[in-house]
């Protein structure tokens, strides 16, 4: 599974460098017009953020695998991460004209828990959610209570998963 994750990055990594490259030397070889600037400006920051977003979750990979990783776990109230995912969330979309709508059941939900590993975990799944959804559209992030189970779930048009990857 390891294997499989590193030739996933190392080929997700590959694609950006390869098209910031191309970009780079059709500059140099002046084969784009100056007014083609903008827009081969906006293609070269939109490869490196996604470049960026890989680095960090190999980052944060090889922080859970440190025997010495702690999480801080303590009392929080989860609609305050959710409104703080929300927030964050909103500056990811906007790239693609997305919009997040959020449903969240009203509430007190105090729960033990690492606020910014809680964060981090559901910007990640907004985040995979917005890189398979088109532009313009909406992903839904549904927060609700039932019995003494809090669920939480986040929903995209996207083409989904198959079967053989699951």
């Amino acid at each position: 599974m390891r294997q499989n994750f590193s030739a996933d990055i190392t080929h997700q990594l590959r694609t950006p460098v390869t098209i910031i490259r191309g970009l780079a030397e059709g500059i140099k070889d002046k084969v784009y017009d100056i007014s083609d600037s903008p827009l081969i400006s906006n293609q070269i920051i939109h490869e490196t953020v996604g470049m960026q977003r890989l680095i960090q979750d190999l980052l944060d990979l090889s922080k859970l695998e440190d025997p010495d990783f702690k999480l801080d776990m303590r009392p929080l109230e989860l609609h305050e991460v959710l409104s703080d995912v929300s927030r964050s969330a909103q500056a990811l979309l906007e790239a693609k004209k997305q919009h997040l709508i959020t449903d969240i059941e009203l509430g007190e939900w105090n729960i033990i828990g690492d606020h910014q590993r809680l964060k981090q975990m559901f910007i990640a799944v907004i985040d995979n959610a917005s890189k398979f959804s088109e532009h313009n559209s909406n992903i839904i992030l549904k927060a609700y209570k039932n019995d003494e189970k809090i669920s939480v779930s986040v929903k995209d048009n996207g083409v989904g998963i198959n079967d053989i990857q699951r």
